[in-house]
C-alpha cells in the first residue's frame, strides 16, 4: 500500500512539474518603444496633474499591430490567455544632461481611447528620488491587462507633480514589456 501510494506522488509531482514546464513554453514578452516630447513648463505642479489636461503634450500612442511578432510564437492575440505589465521605464535622450530630478511622482494611465475612457493606472514612482539620474523604473501594478493589447491602439497618459519648473523641452523615450501568456498551437 505505501508502495502504491509513493508511486502515485512521484507521478503526481512529475505530471505537475511538466505542467509548470509547458506553461512556461506558452509565455513570451512584447515590447513597445515610444518617443515623445515633454515641453519646457516653467510652472511648479505640486498637485498631481495629468499631461493630457495641459494640452501641449503629445503623448505616447501604442501600436499593438503584432501579428508578424506573433507568427513567431504560433500564436494570434485571440489565443492570449493572460497579459500582464512587466516593465516600465522612461529614459531622457535630450538633453544629456537632463533627468527626472524635477519629478515628486509619476504615475502611468493606459486607455481604449485617447479621452481617457477605460483608463487604469499600471505604473507609478511615488516619491521619486531627487538623485534618480535620467533613467526612471517604475513599478508596476499587478493586473490582467488582456483587454488592452487586444485592442489596436493603447493610449498612454501620465500624471505628474514636481517640485521645479521643467527647464528645457526633453525628449523621452518610454519602453514598456509586457508578459503574454498564450495558447501556443491551440494548447
Amino acid at each position: 500500500m505505501k508502495t502504491k501510494l509513493l508511486i502515485f506522488a512521484i507521478i503526481s509531482f512529475m505530471v505537475l512539474n511538466s505542467c509548470k514546464k509547458l506553461d512556461e513554453f506558452t509565455k513570451f514578452d512584447v515590447t513597445f518603444d515610444e518617443e515623445f516630447m515633454l515641453p519646457a513648463i516653467g510652472l511648479t505642479f505640486s498637485d498631481p496633474i495629468l499631461l493630457s489636461d495641459l494640452g501641449i503634450v503629445d503623448l505616447p500612442i501604442i501600436n499593438t499591430d503584432i501579428e508578424d511578432e506573433l507568427a513567431e510564437y504560433n500564436t494570434s492575440k485571440d489565443l492570449f490567455e493572460e497579459v500582464s505589465l512587466k516593465k516600465a521605464s522612461f529614459k531622457v535622450l535630450l538633453p544629456n544632461d537632463e533627468d527626472f530630478s524635477f519629478l515628486k511622482s509619476i504615475k502611468i494611465y493606459l486607455a481604449h481611447e485617447d479621452d481617457g475612457t477605460g483608463s487604469v493606472m499600471v505604473a507609478y514612482k511615488v516619491p521619486v528620488s531627487n538623485t534618480v539620474g535620467n533613467e526612471l523604473v517604475l513599478d508596476i501594478v499587478e493586473q490582467d491587462l488582456l483587454e488592452f493589447l487586444l485592442d489596436d491602439e493603447i493610449f498612454m497618459d501620465i500624471e505628474i507633480a514636481t517640485d521645479e519648473p521643467i527647464a528645457e523641452d526633453m525628449n523621452i523615450k518610454t519602453n514598456v514589456v509586457f508578459e503574454v501568456n498564450a495558447k501556443i498551437l491551440g494548447i
